[in-house]
């Protein structure tokens, strides 16, 4: 079995595995709206992934015209998605100009925060992180579920196997396990609960796997991704 998936992923580039792997979950998402599976109707969840592909695509566009640079199509994508997951769906017409604000900002974050033409950061953090300052919070795991948890771990392993951060993606995942689990205990909520929330209704999954993992914004060597794994790990806790 893992003979045929190392097979499937040598035929692919990183991008790829990431784009196709988010638009299936993206799909699942919208189709579980439609169905009354989760909390947000389908036609919401459709605006937003719409909304953010368009201005993530199309910013990209400009910038990199701008920039006097190769933009790069899937990368705009895969924010877009991403984005998608951690921005709550679109429920009126101020929430499409909050989505528009951190689509550019996040694109932007690519070509101003970087250096020899390579981000520094990830760019749904900074754009999520700057519109948080100026008061739009807007972002939070609306699809914490136990539904979405198969989809969003098989798309993980595909991801970490690509990429091969398997040790730094453990070292985050033993690290905010402890973290959560001391933070619990000195706040006197149960721990075994608390931890049964982080994977079933938190980030932690994706968040781990995903964006953590991105390998323009980690360190390149082994020993400093379990270390870097192990410092991210306590702070998320």
């Amino acid at each position: 079995m893992i003979k045929y998936i190392d097979n499937f992923l040598n035929k692919i580039t990183m991008y790829k595995v990431v784009l196709y792997g988010l638009q299936i979950l993206t799909v699942i998402s919208i189709i579980l709206g439609f169905a009354n599976v989760i909390s947000y109707s389908g036609l919401s969840l459709l605006s937003s992934a719409l909304v953010l592909t368009v201005v993530c695509y199309s910013s990209n566009y400009l910038l990199a015209r701008i920039f006097n640079v190769q933009e790069n199509a899937e990368s705009s994508s895969i924010t877009a998605f991403i984005l998608f997951f951690v921005l709550g769906p679109i429920s009126s017409l101020s929430d499409i100009k909050i989505f528009i604000l951190v689509g550019i900002l996040a694109m932007a974050s690519k070509y101003v925060l970087a250096i020899g033409k390579k981000h520094v950061f990830n760019p749904v953090a900074v754009s999520v992180f700057i519109a948080g300052v100026f008061g739009s919070g807007v972002a939070y795991w609306w699809i914490g579920t136990s539904v979405l948890l198969i989809p969003t771990a098989i798309l993980g392993f595909l991801i970490l196997r690509k990429i091969k951060r398997f040790q730094m993606f453990a070292s985050f995942i033993v690290s905010a396990v402890i973290s959560i689990a001391i933070v619990s205990f000195n706040q006197d909520f149960n721990i075994l609960e608390s931890l049964k929330l982080a994977f079933l209704s938190g980030p932690l999954l994706f968040f781990g796997a995903i964006m953590f993992t991105e390998p323009f914004t980690t360190p390149p060597k082994k020993n400093l991704q379990i270390i870097y794994g192990l410092i991210v790990g306590v702070l998320y806790g």
